[in-house]
């Protein structure tokens, strides 16, 4: 039940595996009844909230993380997908607020944060800091790591084409302007923190914000972040 659910990683709490998979790890730092989520290092990889609602609403229609529903939710069933972004859009708002907690309490393990669009257009600098994070490296030169990722990049970009024009933001349009409202409204901050809006003109300003006073300030915090784990 819990790696349907979730992961089957969130049950294990010690060595027994190198790396774990987990949707969202039950605890970081030991809260409540739960154990605490063991590890080393973190790799959080996030994405515009978008593409992860469709996505997690085609998971929980099928239970299955490799086919789509053969309808659009979004016209054949518009009250039970207007439904679901409101029920679901503020769980999302607490877990990205419990993981930056987390990730600022004393004593969490060095973590860092991969946005699924960087991954997208720059997949071989993208690649190139998760393993210096992972290994603990300033450098890849002449590793066998290095060697993969040109291989992984070359091959990826003949095979699936990894451009801004066909992998971001793609389901934008299954979203109407008081749904679009709702998600900056309850997500501003997230969307600020990973670089989402229009703060600064780039290839993910998806949402577009006419007042940026609150949230301008941590635009892209995440790369700060980053750089502080890198060679930890």
């Amino acid at each position: 039940m819990t790696q349907l659910l979730i992961c089957k990683a969130d049950s294990i709490h010690d060595d027994r595996v190198w790396f774990k998979k987990s949707h969202s790890p039950l605890s970081l730092t030991g809260s409540g009844p739960v154990p605490t989520f063991d590890c080393d290092k973190l790799l959080v990889i996030v994405r515009n909230p978008l593409d992860v609602l469709y996505s997690m609403h085609c998971f929980c229609s099928t239970q299955n993380h490799a086919i789509k529903p053969e309808f659009d939710v979004d016209k054949k069933y518009p009250e039970e997908w207007d439904f679901f972004i409101r029920q679901t859009i503020p769980c999302y708002k607490r877990w990205f607020e419990m993981v930056t907690a987390d990730c600022k309490a004393e004593g969490m393990v060095p973590h860092y944060f991969v946005r699924y669009e960087d991954i997208c257009c720059n997949p071989k600098e993208t690649y190139e800091e998760i393993f210096k994070f992972l290994l603990g490296v300033d450098d890849l030169k002449g590793t066998n790591v290095e060697r993969r990722i040109l291989e992984v990049v070359t091959e990826g970009t003949q095979t699936y084409a990894l451009t801004s024009s066909n992998r971001l933001n793609i389901n934008s349009h299954r979203f109407n302007a008081s749904q679009i409202e709702f998600v900056k409204t309850e997500l501003a901050e997230m969307l600020y923190r990973f670089g989402y809006t229009n703060f600064e003109a780039t290839l993910t300003s998806f949402f577009q914000f006419d007042d940026h006073t609150k949230y301008g300030a941590i635009y892209g915090e995440f790369r700060t972040s980053n750089r502080a784990n890198l060679t930890v």
